[in-house]
């Protein structure tokens, strides 16, 4: 997994540095649409009235690691498209974030939207791929490709 003859970067980086950017996009995405109280947006992703007052009442410390679980994925991201070493810090902010806002969306009273089928399984997805981000960017950084 070292760099390529030359100093190339691997394909490979490119490829997951992209799909991670897509996905981090569209966690910021939402993230701003929610937090701007777009109504048009929280309904047709099927939020109604319970939901959107469960999600104003977000504590602060849950807004903040929901904050810091999109932005830092977004920025480890980015710095994994520029190679550079803070990748592997920004995706573990970003699992810092996951784990406290899993924490509090499944530890605190929430409408059954949440224990649904589909949102149990996106949680895991999310974990999965913050998981294998970090990974890869520790794994990137120790094989020299990171700077």
């Amino acid at each position: 997994m070292n760099q390529a003859a030359g100093g190339r970067t691997p394909a490979h980086l490119w490829i997951v540095g992209v799909m991670s950017l897509l996905w981090s996009g569209i966690a910021a995405y939402d993230y701003v649409q929610t937090q701007s109280r777009n109504m048009d947006y929280l309904t047709s992703v099927g939020m109604g009235p319970e939901e959107m007052a469960w999600i104003a009442g977000m504590p602060i410390w849950a807004q903040a690691a929901w904050a810091f679980a999109v932005w830092g994925g977004v920025l480890g991201a980015v710095f994994l498209l520029l190679r550079k070493y803070y990748a592997v810090h920004a995706f573990a902010v970003s699992l810092i974030g996951v784990v406290v806002l899993t924490a509090w969306q499944y530890g605190m009273p929430h409408p059954a939207l949440v224990d649904e089928t589909p949102t149990v399984v996106f949680t895991v997805l999310q974990w999965a791929i913050v998981i294998a981000l970090l990974l890869y960017a520790r794994r990137m950084r120790a094989g020299g490709v990171l700077r």
